[in-house]
């Protein structure tokens, strides 16, 4: 049997800094204003602890000052704090919603709690109130990406799969021209050339995108997420030796990255490198126990090693976590596949189809699945959908010939052998396709 397995592709976000007790907020002993510029500067060297306790002493002394919600919105966030930082950016709206500083802070809050609409519409009123501010773009750029991706794990009811493309489609194009507008703006604007080349990557326009990011990495040589970025492009140019290159760079710049990190196990899998995928993902999973990217990685791992139980309780754990992720229901469908549930991998399988999932691999094991139910005729219709995005793969041009010649067209399946052996004429099992097609001429 021969299938595949989507590889996972992940967005290319940093993982945030741990959170950490922050110490009582002390009496001020300078003016506010003097407080919240230590405070920003103190966030901007990393040294969220002490950020925080400044700017706790001013809202202690005064509730109602926007900019500290603003910047203690902004702390929150890096310390991973979601429901904190929302707070505080709807404290700072409440008080001005006329501010596009705060409409944008909401805006990147809203983003970080996965509240896409309202995120949507704060960043176009930052864009509203401030239309030549590069950071509002980029806000409004970065929200239409996610709102793209989220069409591939959670598409509205009742909507197709093509509808969910064409929708997707859409809003990655959106996306583009604000990223453009911000860089445009900006061209030193590192997170714009990093969005801004994540979308192109999206949009397979692998030169613009490379452009992009190599333009980030000349201005942020030690950013974690412009490699992140770039290692995923690699992914997406076939160059997984690339990208474990790349996305090794990340984690050294940046240890905590759990982006970074799943990536790179991505990265070995493609190249079969188990134990490097075993550990990473473990790794990810000490300190993310629902990373449903890691357990993905980790069941597919288990599964070619035929610990099927315990590959069995990762896989359905991660399509529980997230039942709209397509590589989850894959992966599933995929080992379901490998232990002889043909039926529950058609289930699993056609559900990753229906989310979006990587054509020519989820096509293929469907085909698989329908193959081993003797259902030859979607069997066939499955593998030539698969052909049809991966004409060259000579495993699917293998299924595709046994299925035909298990229905009886003769011809059909002699044309599928041959391909595959012109594809892979030192494969394996070269000799016995041979000696196939010549009893299938003699008939």
């Amino acid at each position: 049997m021969r299938f595949f397995l989507a590889v996972l592709l992940v967005s290319a976000l940093l993982g945030t800094t741990p959170a950490s007790a922050a110490p009582a907020a002390p009496v001020l002993s300078v003016p506010p204003d003097v407080a919240l510029q230590n405070s920003a500067e103190a966030l901007a060297a990393g040294n969220l602890e002490t950020a925080l306790a400044l700017v706790d002493g001013v809202l202690a002394t005064d509730s109602r000052n926007v900019r500290a919600h603003v910047l203690r919105s902004g702390i929150m966030r890096r310390l991973g704090r979601t429901d904190a930082a929302l707070k505080d950016a709807r404290a700072a709206s409440r008080l001005d919603d006329a501010n596009p500083l705060v409409a944008r802070v909401l805006a990147l809050a809203l983003y970080d709690a996965a509240r896409l609409d309202e995120a949507e519409t704060a960043a176009r009123r930052a864009v509203f109130l401030a239309s030549r501010d590069p950071l509002a773009f980029n806000a409004l750029g970065l929200v239409l990406m996610a709102r793209a991706n989220a069409l591939l794990t959670s598409p509205p009811e009742g909507m197709s799969g093509p509808q969910a493309g064409l929708a997707r489609g859409m809003l990655l194009e959106e996306a583009r021209k604000n990223l453009e507008l911000a860089v445009a703006m900006n061209p030193a604007f590192v997170d714009a050339l990093v969005n801004l080349g994540t979308v192109l990557t999206l949009q397979g326009r692998t030169a613009p995108a490379r452009e992009a990011l190599e333009k980030a990495r000349a201005q942020a040589p030690e950013n974690a997420s412009v490699y992140v970025a770039l290692g995923v492009l690699s992914m997406r140019t076939g160059d997984a030796h690339g990208a474990v290159a790349t996305f090794e760079k990340a984690t050294e710049v940046d240890p905590q990255s759990i982006s970074a990190l799943v990536n790179l196990a991505s990265a070995h899998y493609v190249l079969g490198r188990l134990d490097d995928v075993s550990k990473l993902a473990a790794v990810v999973l000490e300190r993310q126990p629902d990373n449903v990217p890691a357990l993905v990685l980790r069941g597919s791992v288990r599964r070619d090693l035929g610990k099927m139980d315990e590959a069995t309780i990762d896989l359905e754990l991660a399509v529980r976590l997230a039942p709209g992720d397509a590589a989850a229901h894959s992966a599933l469908g995929t080992l379901y596949l490998s232990v002889g549930s043909a039926d529950a991998a058609r289930q699993a399988l056609e559900k990753s189809l229906a989310l979006g999932g990587a054509e020519a691999a989820v096509q293929n094991n469907l085909g698989l699945a329908y193959k081993a139910l003797a259902r030859y005729q979607e069997a066939r219709l499955h593998f030539e959908k698969a052909l049809e995005a991966q004409p060259l793969q000579a495993d699917i041009h293998f299924n595709l010939g046994v299925t035909l010649d298990l229905a009886g067209d003769r011809l059909g399946a002699i044309d599928h052998f041959n391909a595959y052996l012109n594809l892979a004429p030192n494969a394996p099992d070269a000799r016995v396709v041979r000696e196939r097609v010549k009893e299938l001429h003699r008939r």
